[in-house]
């Protein structure tokens, strides 16, 4: 199992529990860290894992072409959890200050073009028929939204030739703040309480 933004490791760490070998990738040592500690608690016994600080944009020099059977990713969602967030009231958090996190991008086009860009890494690394399962959510930033779902499809279906298989529509109310209207009175904007599981699968290059 591959990982380009693999964070603390949760998708690994299941993969490993579940008797596969997994591959991660990020760009911050912290997060390498966490995915060790959590290990000592969740992975005793586990199979091989490989956890790179690399950049996912350059992944393929680091993994051998055409030996993952499939990818489960949650990428950044650009720059929204580094601004002040009113639909849940937490805090602003930036997962680091290197200029290659994909979370640091203030473009929205250029942030796509960059997830293009690892869809495009994972696609090497995939075996023919293997799937990319990329988890995201529709972001909404002032008074603009934006339905990064569909945006991501096509990012991902623009730089590959992987294809869409389906949608997987994932409620995450018990996660979330219950839903509840943003900007009353003046508006009525429900908030966010689910995210997409948008299934590609490699057709072969």
């Amino acid at each position: 199992m591959l990982d380009p933004f693999a964070g603390s490791g949760s998708s690994l760490i299941a993969a490993l529990q579940k008797g596969m070998g997994a591959v991660g990738f990020d760009i911050n040592p912290t997060y390498r860290d966490l995915f060790v500690g959590r290990l000592d608690l969740f992975g005793k016994g586990c199979r091989e894992w490989i956890y790179e600080i690399q950049d996912a944009r350059i992944l393929s020099e680091f993994i051998e072409a055409e030996t993952a059977e499939i990818c489960v990713t949650s990428p950044p969602y650009w720059d929204i959890l580094a601004r002040r967030r009113t639909a849940d009231g937490k805090s602003p958090k930036r997962y680091s200050n290197d200029h290659s996190d994909l979370g640091n991008i203030r473009d929205y086009a250029s942030f796509l073009n960059d997830l293009g860009d690892v869809s495009h890494q994972v696609e090497i690394a995939l075996r023919k028929k293997g799937y990319f399962i990329l988890n995201v959510m529709d972001l909404r930033k002032g008074a603009c939204f934006y339905p990064l779902h569909a945006d991501a499809i096509t990012a991902v279906t623009s730089k590959t030739e992987m294809t869409l298989e389906d949608i997987v529509i994932w409620d995450r109310q018990p996660d979330y703040n219950a839903m509840r209207p943003l900007g009353y009175p003046s508006k009525f904007i429900i908030n966010k309480v689910h995210e997409y599981l948008l299934i590609f699968r490699n057709v072969g290059r």
